[in-house]
């Protein structure tokens, strides 16, 4: 893969994806949720902070592995660092 497009959607949906499976795969167990007095399911505190953690890595791969997202990223290109 060598600077492969994906739209906004596409590239949040999948860090997304990745970042859950990062911190299944790597981390200490799944990612607790909670549900509030609305009924919307949560992270907790805890497993915000990892999930975020393993986000921040997914998008790191994925541009390592030459992943795009000019709606995001407007100035990405090979040369630039991005993590």
């Amino acid at each position: 893969m060598n600077n492969l497009e994906l739209s906004a959607d596409q590239w949040v949906d999948m860090y997304c994806h990745l970042g859950v499976i990062l911190a299944e795969e790597y981390g200490d167990g799944g990612l607790e949720t909670i549900v509030d007095e609305n009924g919307d399911e949560n992270y907790t505190d805890d497993s915000q902070e990892r999930f975020d953690n393993y986000a921040d890595e997914a998008e790191s791969i994925m541009y390592r592995l030459g992943l795009r997202c000019p709606e995001i990223f407007p100035k990405q290109n090979k040369e630039s660092d991005h993590a």
